[in-house]
């Protein structure tokens, strides 16, 4: 069997996050739909290993036409739910959902929440069950990552108790970063979708802020 390397597997991966996308299901960038090409969580796996958006399949014994729960089942060499020793490149499962995991707590995968599309996520804000190696993958240098957990606990920002209605005053007061890039981190992270800075959007991240119930990126 030939196999990509780990590095490669997440890179096309990360490439792919790039394009414009959606979620589609039963897609895998072959369709598209106006500028968007259409994907769901498996098809972004059989992507990479079939060559879309190109169509041309990049290894001969290809990878096959499974669902999430059966890639994690019949397509991983092995599988664990200690999240502490996860490799970059594994897939990340959860019930009727999988993704890949990029290393540094980060997934790519295809789902229509938050993004609706192929999108980076951080491995805490779902409730992934498992994670696998695909045979498909080259394993043997992929970087072991011992913080990591599907799992793990939510770290949060602490309160803020004083009066002002400035997101940023606030994140300042805390000694937290308060520019425009990592606040968009913040939003993502907090399920505050398609942040633009907007005054709605700052008072939903000060009310969480100010609860102690602010999660941190």
């Amino acid at each position: 069997m030939i196999k990509m390397k780990a590095d490669n597997f997440v890179s096309e991966a990360l490439r792919l996050e790039k394009l414009s996308t959606i979620y589609g299901w039963g897609n895998y960038f072959n369709k598209k739909s106006g500028k968007y090409y259409k994907c769901d969580c498996s098809g972004l796996i059989k992507a990479i290993f079939w060559g879309y958006p190109n169509g041309k399949k990049k290894y001969a014994d290809g990878f096959p036409d499974h669902n999430a729960n059966t890639i994690i089942k019949s397509d991983c060499s092995e599988s664990s739910t200690d999240f502490r020793k996860i490799v970059k490149g594994a897939v990340v499962w959860m019930d009727g959902h999988i993704g890949i995991y990029a290393g540094n707590n980060k997934v790519v995968e295809s789902s229509p929440i938050w993004e609706n599309g192929v999108q980076i996520t951080n491995i805490s804000q779902r409730k992934w069950k498992k994670w696998g190696k695909l045979k498909n993958v080259d394993y043997s240098k992929a970087t072991v990552s011992s913080s990591s957990s599907g799992n793990s606990k939510k770290t949060y920002f602490k309160k803020y108790t004083g009066k002002s209605n400035s997101i940023v005053d606030a994140l300042k007061s805390i000694g937290a970063e308060s520019s425009y890039s990592y606040r968009e981190k913040i939003a993502k992270v907090n399920s505050i979708l398609g942040y633009k800075g907007t005054a709605d959007q700052n008072i939903k991240i000060l009310d969480k802020l100010k609860k102690g119930k602010l999660i941190k990126p």
